[in-house]
Order: structure tokens, then C-alpha cells, then sequence
């Protein structure tokens, strides 16, 4: 099972719990125990920021890094189109609301 690590207000969580969703993957969403700057969790991202996941013996950070990672991983509903054109204005939306 996937461990989701912030909280589901964060827009960067939410993205990827709705990836692991829409791909049918059994996840748990948790704030990490005494927050994101407790050594524990800066072993998991030194930036000290959500989200994190942990997937078996994988933990990422970075939320559009993670969820290249669950469409690489899981083929399942593919999350990015193979067609170049259609998976360009998936990355051109999922840019737009990461940066603005």
C-alpha cells in the first residue's frame, strides 16, 4: 500500500491522491508524526515539504515527479496520453497549476 505523506488541503497532495485514485491504487494519507521538519521526515525530503510517498522500498518527493512516477509504474489508466500532442496539454495544465 502506497503512503501519502501531507495534508489533502495541499493542492500538491491532492494531485497526487487523486492520481493514486483514478488509478485504483490502495494508498493511506497521513500527516507525518510532529511535521515536516523533524528529522524523520527530512531523511524522506530535505526540503521539508509535502508531498512524500512511499511506495514499498521507493519514497519520492516533488508531487509532478511522483506522479510521473505512478504512470510509469502502474500502466493502468495512464495519467499521461501517448499520443504527443494530448500529452502535451496534459503537462501544459498540470505546469499551468503548479506555477500559477
Amino acid at each position: 500500500m502506497m503512503k501519502i505523506f501531507g495534508m489533502i488541503l495541499s493542492p500538491y497532495v491532492t494531485r497526487v491522491a487523486l492520481a493514486a485514485r483514478h488509478k485504483g491504487l490502495k494508498h493511506t494519507i497521513t500527516m507525518p508524526k510532529d511535521g515536516t521538519k523533524t528529522p524523520a521526515f527530512l531523511k524522506m525530503n530535505p526540503l521539508g515539504k509535502m508531498p512524500v510517498i512511499k511506495d514499498g522500498a521507493t519514497t519520492l518527493f516533488e508531487s509532478g515527479v511522483i506522479l510521473e512516477y505512478i504512470d510509469a509504474k502502474y500502466k493502468k489508466k495512464r495519467l499521461i496520453p501517448s499520443e504527443a500532442k494530448a500529452a502535451a496539454k496534459v503537462r501544459l495544465m498540470a505546469a499551468f497549476f503548479a506555477e500559477y
